[in-house]
């Protein structure tokens, strides 16, 4: 019999390669999402940085009216932890706000992916199927095709002991002419 042939070879070869273009593009988007992960925690962590900078500043400002230590401190280095602590805190909303698109990004893409392979899997699935009944097919062309040689080497048989006995002579016991033994 001849080899399988799946019809829909071709669209399964293609939703293949979409499913694997959206599986990339998930990654990739998940990648950016890692390393935006990364920003906003060092953001974080800066910001606490310059939350206890300040805090010294000040701390030391106020010794310094008090007379406790000897006058270090500008106001100026302390208008300046003041513009870089409101700076960070503004580039740390910005980017919580990108960080909820991407979010909304990697959302879409996963799902562009799920969907990708659910249609790969129903090809897939027919094809599984289509192989299966081919395979059937097979087996059952086989069984004849054994049954009729079966069938026709018992005739053969047949015929050849009553050949042998045209003459009239009895026939022996052969199994050509007994149904059990």
């Amino acid at each position: 019999m001849r080899r399988f042939r799946f019809p829909l070879e071709v669209l399964r070869r293609l939703r293949e390669r979409e499913e694997d273009s959206r599986r990339r593009d998930f990654g990739q988007v998940v990648q950016v999402q890692a390393s935006h992960a990364q920003l906003i925690e060092w953001l974080e962590v800066e910001r606490g940085r310059v939350s206890q900078g300040a805090l010294e500043a000040r701390q030391t400002g106020r010794d310094q009216a008090s007379g406790e230590t000897s006058p270090t401190l500008d106001v100026r280095d302390l208008a300046a932890w003041e513009r870089y602590r409101i700076a960070v805190e503004r580039r740390t909303e910005q980017e919580l706000g990108v960080s909820r698109k991407i979010a909304g990004v990697v959302g879409e893409r996963r799902q562009a992916l799920v969907e990708a392979r659910r249609r790969r899997e129903v090809i897939e699935l027919l094809r599984r199927r289509k192989l299966k009944a081919w395979r059937q097919a097979l087996e059952r062309a086989e069984t004849l095709e054994l049954d009729e040689i079966a069938l026709q080497t018992w005739r053969r048989d047949v015929a050849a002991e009553r050949e042998e006995h045209k003459d009239g002579s009895p026939p022996r016991r052969s199994r050509a002419w007994t149904s059990d033994e």
